[in-house]
């Protein structure tokens, strides 16, 4: 699969999705009003990593030596790897880290795209282990899918340009509350 264009098989499987269980099919939903109504993404003008985590970049001195793992790598916006770190950087620490991350993706590619790259992001992580038997992991992902989204859409965090239509924005507000009372039970995946 790697260096090939993964486009045509990720979709079949993420269709497929959504009949796994009720809570896969329930964080789907969200992710499908979530992105509702928004247009396609532009034309990719950078080079992604696509798998972009601390894990895969090697530090010597204080100095960055080297980006391993490229075998994802293509075409996208600086945004998709900024996307991803945000994904790692749960832990309370970091919280200063993942909100300018979040500004610059927002800065990048607006509300809509955000939406598109994390919606993307979620449905990634959740094909990957069910497509490999890795059943055990589909629980955590899934709460931690409906985290996700109830931290990057806060509306808190959100410019009034960058929000989110009202249905859309009721719709993820009403998630937000539930996320966010129950975020501190549930260990990160």
């Amino acid at each position: 699969e790697y260096g090939q264009d993964l486009a045509p098989s990720l979709s079949r499987a993420v269709a497929g999705l959504s009949g796994y269980s009720s809570e896969v099919s329930a964080l789907i939903e969200r992710l499908r009003l979530v992105c509702a109504d928004v247009p396609p993404p532009r034309e990719a003008p950078d080079m992604v990593h696509a798998d972009l985590k601390l894990d895969n970049v090697l530090v010597r001195d204080g100095v960055v030596v080297a980006v391993v793992d490229i075998g994802n790598a293509g075409s996208g916006t600086r945004a998709t790897d900024l996307t991803t770190l945000q994904w790692y950087t749960f832990e309370d620490p970091l919280d200063g880290v993942r909100r300018r991350l979040w500004t610059r993706i927002l800065d990048l590619v607006g509300w809509e795209g955000a939406a598109v790259l994390v919606a993307t992001l979620i449905l990634v992580k959740l094909e990957f282990p069910i497509r490999h038997g890795r059943h055990d992991v589909v629980p955590g992902l899934v709460k931690r899918g409906h985290r996700a989204l109830a931290r990057a859409f806060d509306p808190h965090g959100l410019s009034q340009h960058h929000r989110p239509g009202a249905q859309a924005r009721a719709h993820i507000l009403q998630h937000a509350a539930h996320d966010l009372r129950h975020a501190g039970q549930d260990e990160d995946v």
